[in-house]
């Protein structure tokens, strides 16, 4: 194939040569934006970013936790339950009296188990004041010594018991180092109102035996003991000790169990004491009490003649009854009788008597006259004597001396009938003034016996009462006499103080949960504020926000940053041993890598990650052509790659598009105008003092001289033509500025499809901004965690100040899920 030979530039600028501009698409300034949001997808890609920063952090916090976790002494705890019982109420009792043996409150009695008087008991039996260290492990005394007591008064301090065969065992005390004690082994030894018998076999090291104040001991078990209720309704109450050892929390549990029951022991026989001494003073007041008011009840009865004052009442009822119905009767016949002499006496007055008148007739015809035989024979002489008359009357005149002498006689026999009827009259009312007195009496016997009743019935009442205070009385103080000897408390033990099988503190899941959960919180915690603070750019999305430009192109990132596809030089294209040789500049890899010359390499298209890298820049150079048009509709011509700072991956960038153009079948010429690194040529293996683009713009050489030909795959795909950088010079500036560059372009322009430059990082050398001018269209490569924002935005100040034509942004060394490097991998496999 022919040589694509660009000619020499003159020295001055043809007016022919236009710059291409960009569509509106890709033309005008960047605009600044607003922060992105924070979403849940960028909250996601934040923490997949910094999930190093969590690991790591959550690896110290959690490996703190469990270094203090296995540092922390392990603490045991024992239980035990017991049982508040209330007293049976077999009958009524005073509320007073029903507290005889009973504990009180379930609260009361959690306090009075966590007493001082019960802690004080169980500190003082198992001698909890007193602690043997052994090294640096802590013994109780019984653990240490065949036997061992201690005095309440002990003297608190150190001590110290060392053993020698000369001497045997010495105590010293350890702040004086003064002689305590002295004795042989197996002998007992005092001190400081201790009593230790030495162990036949000596310690291996030497022993503190350590004395507290015994107020202290007290103190320190309260803060290790707790009582609570079981169940809120259930009389049950569970007492948590916790100690050193299993076998001490279980000894604590037991002896504050023990002390407790004995406790209660003595309240209960106390209170059962004084209990039974205030129900005898009690019962002897009640007694009596109880006499005086039965003797008011019989004195009562005596005095008022009281049997039964309701059958009194009744009887006093039917007499008054009687004698109301007899005084009745005696009042209706005086009543009659005073008729009759009213009569008797109108017939006397008017002239009738002498037998002339019937009043005498009813008068001796009145009922009860006629059951008196004197009335009726004065009735029968009265009626012979009116006979006569009558036949006297009718044969003689009235004034017949027989005639009145029948008038005087029947005078006579009426005056007696008259006088009998007014005696008997006044009988009646004698009789019905009697009866009216009687019943007075009555009455006033029968108003009395409601108020005698309830005299009566309230000193029964009260007698009664008294009676049955007295009998529950007399009960409850045989049950205080009984439960005062049987000494019986009513808190029984319903759970013995158990055995811890494993400690109960520290809890290493939970504090290993607990770990975990604050070494995540405190690494996303440090995320955000690294976040916070970071000025770099790690998300299209912030990118795209930050710079107003489209993202043509997402890179990879790779593990070997070489070329994506085969590429061997057009001279070397039958030679079988020839490979691209090749490592690249610090500035042109993605990451950054150093350069290493005269080595062979194998080319990234070797590598699991080619497919991804390369579909990203065939992806890159289609919505290059799609975004970056002439305005006569012509193709894309010359683009040149920047960035803001070194080792973005401009180069690498710069060199993969050139290989994927050609690999399409574009004829691509690559041009290193980074004068001062010259990346291209280290890319590809070139030699860096060979003739370049700083020969051919200072006139030292031709460009045909320069160009050097690359052969992609086979030798039917596109051409590569590299224009590498040259001798390494200061006056770059110069020389890009010089019309012999512009005119370059031109020419190539002509020749081939595509030109790409290569252009130092616009914020470190200002040789980029001169190359603006020509192209047309210019790609910006961020590295993601790299590139700064204030960077960047420096970058496109410049840019927009040299009217560059930015068609987007290129963002390198992104991180792509797994998922697409193994399908492109398993892809290519199978091509295979």
């Amino acid at each position: 194939m022919p040589r694509a030979v660009v000619s020499t530039p003159s020295p001055t600028r043809p007016a022919s040569v236009q710059r291409p501009s960009l569509s509106a698409r890709g033309a005008g300034a960047p605009r600044r934006r607003d922060e992105p949001e924070l979403t849940l997808p960028r909250l996601g890609a934040i923490l997949r970013r910094r999930r190093g920063t969590i690991l790591a952090t959550l690896a110290a916090v959690l490996g703190t936790v469990a270094l203090l976790t296995y540092l922390s002494p392990r603490r045991y705890e024992s239980s035990a339950t017991f049982i508040v019982e209330k007293p049976a109420r077999d009958g009524p009792a005073l509320a007073v009296l029903e507290r005889v043996g009973r504990g009180g409150t379930l609260e009361t009695e959690i306090e009075l188990l966590r007493s001082r008087r019960v802690v004080d008991e169980a500190v003082d039996s198992l001698d909890l004041f007193v602690t043997v260290k052994n090294g640096r492990e802590e013994q109780r005394p019984s653990d240490v010594f065949p036997g061992f007591s201690a005095a309440p008064d002990a003297r608190p301090g150190s001590y110290r018991l060392t053993y020698r065969e000369a001497d045997g065992y010495t105590v010293r005390d350890a702040e004086t180092e003064s002689l305590v004690a002295r004795g042989a082994p197996g002998s007992p030894l005092r001190f400081a109102g201790l009593q230790a018998l030495t162990p036949r076999t000596p310690p291996p090291r030497e022993l503190t035996v350590i004395v507290t104040a015994p107020a202290r001991a007290v103190a320190a078990v309260q803060r290790r003991t707790e009582a609570a209720l079981l169940h809120r309704d259930a009389d049950l109450i569970r007492l948590t000790c916790e100690g050193a050892s299993a076998a001490e929390a279980q000894s604590l549990c037991g002896a504050l169990g023990s002390s407790y029951l004995q406790l209660r022991s003595e309240l209960a026989r106390s209170a059962a004491s004084s209990t039974a001494q205030f129900l005898r003073e009690q019962v002897d007041r009640l007694g009596a009490q109880l006499t005086a008011a039965e003797d008011s009840v019989e004195a009562f009865g005596r005095r008022n003649r009281v049997v039964r004052l309701d059958e009194q009442a009744t009887e006093e009822v039917r007499q008054f009854a009687q004698v109301s119905a007899q005084r009745d009767q005696l009042e209706a016949e005086r009543s009659a009788l005073a008729g009759l002499m009213k009569d008797v006496e109108r017939d006397v007055a008017s002239g009738q008597g002498g037998g002339r008148g019937r009043a005498y007739h009813d008068l001796a015809s009145f009922p009860t006259f006629l059951k008196n035989q004197a009335v009726t024979g004065l009735l029968g002489n009265l009626a012979d004597l009116e006979n006569r008359r009558s036949d006297l009357a009718v044969r003689r005149g009235d004034q017949n001396a027989e005639l009145v002498a029948v008038d005087a006689r029947i005078a006579a026999i009426e005056r007696q009938l008259g006088a009998f009827a007014t005696t008997y009259e006044q009988a009646l009312a004698a009789q019905v003034a009697s009866l009216d007195r009687t019943l007075e009496g009555t009455g006033r016997r029968l108003a009395g016996i409601p108020t005698r009743q309830a005299q009566s019935a309230r000193l029964e009442r009260r007698a009664s009462l008294v009676g049955e205070l007295h009998r529950v009385l007399q009960t409850r103080l045989q049950e205080a006499e009984v439960a005062q000897g049987m000494n019986l408390p009513n808190v029984s033990i319903i759970d013995a103080a158990s055995r811890p099988l494993q400690p109960a503190s520290p809890n290493v899941p939970l504090n290993l949960g607990l770990g975990m959960a604050l070494g995540l919180g405190l690494g996303v915690s440090l995320v955000f504020l690294r976040e916070h603070g970071d000025t770099r750019i790690h998300e299209r999305q912030a990118l795209e926000q930050e710079t107003g430009l489209p993202i043509l192109g997402m890179l990879p990132s790779v593990r070997d940053a070489g070329p994506v596809v085969p590429v061997v030089p057009v001279s070397m294209a039958s030679d079988a041993a020839a490979h691209l040789p090749g490592p690249r500049s610090d500035e042109g890899a993605a990451g950054g890598a150093s350069v290493i010359r005269h080595r062979r390499r194998s080319s990234l298209s070797q590598s699991p990650e080619h497919e991804v890298v390369l579909e990203a820049f065939r992806s890159l150079g289609t919505d290059l052509k799609l975004i970056a048009r002439r305005p006569d509709g012509g193709a894309l011509k010359s683009v040149m790659i920047t960035s803001s700072g070194q080792g973005e991956g401009k180069t690498f960038t710069a060199c993969n598009l050139a290989l994927a153009s050609a690999e399409r079948g574009a004829r691509t010429l690559l041009i290193d105008a980074d004068l001062r690194a010259s990346g291209v040529a280290a890319f590809f293996g070139l030699r860096p003092d060979g003739i370049g683009l700083s020969d051919v713009l200072a006139g030292r050489a031709d460009v045909s001289a320069a160009q050097q030909e690359f052969r992609v795959r086979d030798r039917d795909s596109g051409e590569l033509w590299i224009l590498p950088a040259g001798a390494p010079t200061r006056q770059s500036a110069s020389l890009l500025e010089s019309p012999r560059f512009e005119l370059l372009l031109a020419g190539a322009e002509s020749v081939f499809d595509l030109i790409i430059v290569d252009t130092p990082p616009l914020n470190i050398i200002a040789d980029a901004a001169t190359v603006v001018a020509n192209m047309g269209a210019v790609l910006l490569v961020v590295r993601g965690g790299v590139t700064d924002r204030e960077a960047l935005r420096l970058t496109l100040e410049r840019l927009e100040r040299a009217d560059g034509p930015v068609a987007g942004i290129v963002l390198n060394d992104v991180r792509l899920p797994a998922r697409y490097s193994s399908y492109s991998y398993g892809a290519r496999a199978g091509s295979s």
